[in-house]
């Protein structure tokens, strides 16, 4: 028999196997703690924003390790909504005070907090617009928090002469400015965070190019964003919008006559047990 289902203790409490639960649909929850469970790890990504023609800012990521819980007791939980101008755009465990990954609001990125954070990482901030002889072109968004640092910034006027900045350690990168006007245009989408947490070759994702249409910034698994030899995320149809999860959303050029629709990215929390030796960073894997 497994040592995770042998009795332990007078009680005959029986200990549970490991497991996990992932909850991406937005919105609040209700999860009902497994038998056997009596603690967890969490880690909760917010929601990107968008903010018109500047870049929306990049939603924040909090874990937290070996949390008690009881088992068969029901918690509340909480999935941020993108683009969200309300705190239903934070992702939080049990409430907002004890773990969250805050949403962006407009430029600015959300924050990591809570009593039962052990680590995490804040959202980058949105780019700002570019203007010239009344032409406006659309700032990079913000790159969503990781395990070990915070978003890169999206590119902008003011920012990093247009380029998106790569994220800190883990975290995901901000998206480049627009560098023109026209069909498609804008700044490119902010890179997002995983729930699978990292490995030892985990490094932040790249900031995008500024380019015609504002390359994407790479995610916090390391993969780079949008590049000149790649198409799809390059031509301006999907180089907007912020990548999974909480990769704040790129803003738009003036004179843009596309129809494709843009957006940033939702949150997501990902429970895992046993907590005491199932844990973010690193020993969290799919089971």
């Amino acid at each position: 028999m497994p040592i995770q289902q042998m009795l332990l203790g007078a009680g005959g409490v029986v200990a549970a196997d490991p497991g996990q639960v992932e909850f991406t649909s937005t919105g609040s929850h209700t999860w009902t703690v497994p038998a056997g469970v009596t603690s967890v790890s969490v880690v909760c990504i917010g929601a990107g924003s968008s903010s018109s023609m500047n870049g929306g800012g990049g939603g924040a990521l909090a874990y937290g390790n070996n949390i008690s819980v009881t088992p068969g007791s029901s918690i509340s939980l909480q999935v941020g909504l993108k683009a969200s101008s309300s705190t239903a755009r934070d992702s939080y465990f049990i409430n907002s005070s004890t773990l969250q990954g805050g949403g962006a609001y407009y430029k600015t990125g959300g924050t990591s907090s809570g009593s039962e954070r052990d680590g995490g990482g804040d959202g980058g901030a949105g780019g700002s617009y570019s203007s010239w002889a009344g032409y406006r072109w659309g700032g990079g968004g913000g790159g969503a928090g990781g395990y070990n640092g915070d978003g890169g910034g999206g590119g902008g006027d003011t920012e990093n002469s247009g380029y998106g900045i790569a994220g800190s350690s883990d975290a995901a990168g901000g998206g480049g400015m627009a560098s023109q006007t026209g069909s498609c245009n804008g700044g490119g989408g902010g890179g997002g965070s995983g729930l699978i947490g990292t490995t030892s070759s985990s490094t932040g994702g790249l900031g995008g190019d500024k380019t015609a249409s504002g390359a994407q910034g790479g995610d916090g698994q390391g993969n780079a964003g949008c590049n000149a030899d790649e198409d799809d995320r390059c031509n301006g149809a999907y180089t907007r919008n912020g990548r999974t999860y909480g990769g704040g959303e790129g803003g738009a050029s003036n004179g843009q006559s596309c129809s494709n629709s843009y957006s940033a990215s939702n949150g997501a929390v990902r429970i895992i047990w046993p907590g005491d030796t199932r844990t973010f960073p690193s020993a969290c894997a799919d089971v």
